[in-house]
């Protein structure tokens, strides 16, 4: 299966149970994700920023909440990460605001794909991430990575 199947079934199957999900820790923690994700590769410049802009405005799922925030809160996110490892740290203690609760971890993990997956391919640096938000969430990364 490519990945581009996979990501998008895993996609279809998280699509009819969001609305569930309209609530500020979930907001934070999933912004503070995609800052991680973003930053896979190293520094996130304003080019990834822009692509998270476009990704995040794109997603219907988060039509509830007003885009300029989500990014606020992303950019939040992404400037500690530019600035210092310990932006890392507040970056998991957000996420790890939903540990706990299955369907907010597993919606959020599924919107952090989406920013993986915004340039087209899964790269080793993202699954490294993507393992490590879920170690913070305290959930099996095993079922969103592609077989």
């Amino acid at each position: 299966m490519s990945f581009s199947t996979w990501f998008n079934d895993l996609k279809a199957k998280a699509s009819n149970n969001w609305a569930q999900f309209k609530n500020a820790a979930f907001k934070e923690a999933t912004m503070a994700m995609c800052a991680r994700m973003a930053a896979a590769n190293g520094k996130i410049d304003d080019g990834e920023k822009q692509a998270v802009a476009d990704v995040i405005g794109g997603i219907p799922e988060l039509a509830a909440y007003d885009p300029t925030a989500l990014y606020g809160i992303f950019e939040k996110h992404a400037d500690a990460l530019n600035k210092s490892p310990i932006g890392k740290v507040a970056a998991d203690r957000a996420i790890s605001g939903i540990k706990g609760k299955a369907e907010l971890c597993a919606a959020a993990v599924q919107i952090c794909l989406m920013i993986a997956n915004a340039d087209g391919t899964f790269e080793e640096s993202e699954k490294k991430v993507l393992k490590e938000v879920c170690a913070v969430l305290g959930v099996d990364p095993t079922p969103y990575l592609p077989s």
